[in-house]
């Protein structure tokens, strides 16, 4: 269990009398890394990607509206087939999106969405998201590569459950604040057995981070709106989200 990143590294974590080794997957800070989130407009099942530099390439199949975690893929890919995708993002016009965060105008037809996350060695790590029918060419097919991944990938074992976290913008933060039914807790508050799990979570936004079963019941107790627990923590807000297993 742990974060579903790239590189694996071993952390252990208390859990009541017992101390469970857990496996704490994320991406080595030299490496870059890409994380795509694919909201198709026909289902309500999106796909969350995560490829980084060394190869590891991780893809998650979630219900976004009933928050159930349906199938996790992994596999290690060739230098060859990982440099042909990065390479997408190197490209000048690739480049030249990121600097546009805003959703493309495409009237109220119902379009596939996505979000791409990625965090360069030495740089601060960037976001972009929109509608894949109005995007560039280059983002268009960087997105087709990375869904095409799936196809050649080996099935993992599902975990009780799993949370992760989206970053919570200034404007909104201060609404959701005054809000009489979201409650925001520090990262203190939470047992303290938890707490590196969630650190990690914080740090990795989008990621999915497995959860035991004795964590999911723990987070659960935090929740105050719907699957959805918020944590301040330096001043900065975040929405953290508890995912289950499909029935």
């Amino acid at each position: 269990m742990g974060h579903l990143g790239c590189n694996d590294k071993s952390i252990i974590v208390a859990i009541g009398d017992e101390l469970e080794n857990q496996l704490n997957l994320y991406p080595n800070e030299t490496d870059m890394e890409i994380r795509l989130d694919f909201t198709p407009a026909s289902n309500s099942v999106s796909t969350f990607v995560n490829l980084c530099e060394d190869g590891w390439v991780k893809i998650i199949k979630y219900d976004r509206y009933q928050c159930k975690v349906f199938s996790i893929s992994s596999k290690k890919l060739s230098s060859v087939d990982v440099k042909k995708i990065l390479n997408k993002i190197r490209e000048p016009s690739f480049q030249d999106f990121l600097n546009h965060e805003n959703i493309n105008e495409r009237g109220i037809e119902p379009l596939d969405l996505f979000r791409l996350y990625l965090k360069v060695p030495n740089d601060v790590a960037k976001e972009v998201f929109g509608i894949v029918e109005g995007s560039p060419k280059v983002v268009q097919s960087l997105i087709k590569n990375l869904l095409e991944l799936e196809n050649n990938l080996d099935k993992d074992r599902l975990d009780k459950g799993y949370t992760r976290s989206i970053a919570i913008k200034k404007k909104r933060l201060e609404r959701l604040q005054k809000a009489k039914n979201i409650r925001f807790a520090s990262l203190e508050q939470f047992p303290i057995k938890i707490q590196p799990i969630l650190r990690e979570v914080l740090n990795n936004p989008y990621d999915f981070f497995a959860l035991s079963e004795t964590q999911y019941n723990q987070l659960l107790t935090w929740v105050s709106h719907g699957h959805d627990f918020f944590i301040l923590n330096n001043d900065s807000g975040y929405q953290l989200t508890l995912f289950h297993l499909q029935n």
